[in-house]
């Protein structure tokens, strides 16, 4: 990212200007919306063990069907 940086500044400034304004409506409904967490967090603690649980089966099942 700093090389980004030393080779354009401005450009890299763009993209992140352009990126807050496509956002823009998503960032309103917060407002609009205040009893909605602003994070996820929670949810996904809780789902995170079952999700690891099921990226390791699925990468046993893969490395077993190219061993056999």
């Amino acid at each position: 990212m700093e090389e980004t940086i030393k080779k354009s500044p401005l450009k890299l400034l763009r993209n992140v200007i352009n990126n807050a304004l496509n956002l823009k409506a998503r960032v309103y409904q917060i407002f609009e919306h205040c009893d909605l967490p602003l994070h996820n967090n929670h949810d996904e603690q809780q789902i995170h063990s079952t999700t690891l649980v099921r990226k390791n089966k699925s990468v046993h099942k893969t490395n077993g069907r190219r061993k056999g």
